[in-house]
C-alpha cells in the first residue's frame, strides 16, 4: 500500500512521466492524456488494494462480501449508463475524465467495502 501510494503520488505530481516511459518513441500524441493519469492511478491503486483484501476474505471462506461486490459492480455499470448520454456533448478529454471518475468512485467503494469486511465490526 505504501509503495503503491508513493507511485501514485509521483504519478500525480508528474503525470507525463508514465506516458513518456510507456510511449517513449512517440510521446507527443499520448501526452494529451496526462490529466487523466492522477485519476487513473489512484483508482487502480484502490482496485489493487481491494483485490488483495477480497481475495483474502474469499480464501478464508468469508463470503458475506459477495452480494456487496455484485452490488458495486451493478452500481458501476449503472454509473456508466447514467453518464453515457452526457458524454456525447462533452469535449473528449472531459468525457474521458468523467468515465475515469466513475471508475474511481467504484474502486473507492470496493476498497471501502473490502476494508469494512476485513477489519470492521462485520465479521461473519
Amino acid at each position: 500500500a505504501a509503495l503503491g501510494g508513493g507511485v501514485a503520488a509521483v504519478c500525480s505530481l508528474m503525470p507525463t512521466l508514465p506516458l513518456r516511459i510507456v510511449y517513449f518513441r512517440n510521446p507527443d500524441y499520448y501526452l494529451q492524456a496526462a490529466p487523466l493519469v492522477p485519476w487513473f492511478v489512484w483508482s487502480i491503486l484502490c482496485l489493487v488494494l481491494a483485490n488483495v483484501l477480497v481475495q483474502n476474505l474469499l480464501a478464508r471462506k468469508r463470503f458475506a462480501i459477495v452480494p456487496w461486490l455484485v452490488l458495486i459492480a451493478a452500481a458501476f455499470a449503472g454509473g456508466l449508463w447514467w453518464v453515457q448520454p452526457k458524454l456525447v456533448g462533452m469535449e473528449p478529454m472531459a468525457a474521458f475524465q468523467l468515465v475515469v471518475q466513475v471508475l474511481g468512485a467504484a474502486c473507492v467503494a470496493l476498497l471501502g467495502t473490502a476494508v469494512w469486511f476485513t477489519w470492521g465490526k462485520f465479521k461473519v
